[in-house]
């Protein structure tokens, strides 16, 4: 029986994508990040989804910023914007050990390891700063780690997805109830997994918590892993350098609350965390995403709704 046309039509997008991103892959990663930086005013630009998202999380995190400072950091975040864009089919597509090189050095690494020596296993948490990708890549080649991942919107670009992020070493493990078993297992066996602790759940798998001093709709998975396996948790990111092309890694313990037995405080503890790597380089976090979507009960809704 021949294949539906919507299967042809998958198999086809799936082809394309795969040539788009080996032939974005070819170009130099310095060139890209040079080029992101110069796309990214454009892809944020007023009025644009994704730069209307980023300002208002920037008004919303940073109130009290004086015009002039709020301008340079929103200037550099859509720079930095466009940089993450253009590195992801480097990073999906060229040599992991190349990639590798490119880390100059990394910062904390002695804090991840004397965590994993424990023999618990540890919990990475990694925000949506830097480039994830890379971290993942980094962890993958120095320690046994396993991770969610939610498939995409576009279902022809999961098959490419999984197979980028597994081929450090990692295993990526579908957000269900199968990959919940196999991250707990992982876990038990002293194994390292990393999870996106600022991506919004579904409200049936979070609750609120403050981050930049307004509740957002915060995961429980990490604190519940950490708390019934009594394993450590790491905060980690990889930071973009300024000349394009390289980063360097960054390790710190979380706050000690993040294994408080009340879950307010524990959730608390974890965007605390969150918070303090972006404030760290606060131009590479990820402002176009919807981090605060859903307004507890009394709260006005952070984003205006769209027209279409």
């Amino acid at each position: 029986m021949p294949p539906s046309p919507d299967a042809v039509n998958a198999m086809n997008r799936s082809t394309l994508l795969h040539l788009l991103l080996t032939a974005l892959s070819l170009l130099p990663l310095a060139v890209m990040h040079r080029l992101g930086a110069a796309l990214g005013p454009w892809l944020t630009r007023p009025g644009s989804r994704s730069g209307d998202v980023l300002r208002r999380n920037l008004a919303i995190c940073f109130p009290d910023l004086p015009e002039a400072e709020r301008a340079t950091l929103t200037h550099a975040a859509q720079r930095e914007f466009g940089r993450q864009v253009l590195e992801v089919p480097a990073l999906f597509r060229r040599p992991v050990a190349e990639l590798l090189s490119r880390v100059e050095r990394v910062e904390g690494a002695e804090v991840l390891d004397a965590a994993y020596r424990r023999g618990r296993g540890v919990i990475i948490a990694a925000p949506h700063l830097g480039s994830w990708e890379l971290l993942n890549l980094w962890v993958a080649r120095h320690y046994p780690l396993h991770f969610l991942y939610r498939p995409p919107r576009q279902p022809a670009l999961e098959p490419i997805m999984v197979a980028a992020r597994n081929r450090g070493g990692g295993r990526a493990l579908p957000a269900n109830t199968a990959g919940l078993r196999a991250l707990y297992k992982a876990l038990r066996a002293g194994d390292v997994v990393g999870i996106l602790p600022d991506q919004e759940p579904p409200e049936e798998e979070g609750r609120f918590a403050p981050f930049f001093g307004r509740p957002a709709l915060t995961m429980d998975l990490p604190v519940k892993l950490a708390a019934r396996q009594r394993a450590p948790v790491v905060f980690g990111y990889a930071r973009r350098l300024a000349r394009g092309g390289r980063w360097v890694i960054r390790f710190r313990p979380a706050p000690a609350a993040i294994h408080a037995s009340d879950a307010a405080e524990a959730l608390a503890a974890l965007n605390e965390g969150v918070e303090a790597c972006v404030r760290e380089v606060p131009e590479q976090y990820l402002w176009a995403y919807k981090r605060f979507a859903h307004a507890p009960p009394g709260w006005a809704r952070a984003y205006p709704r769209r027209r279409r």
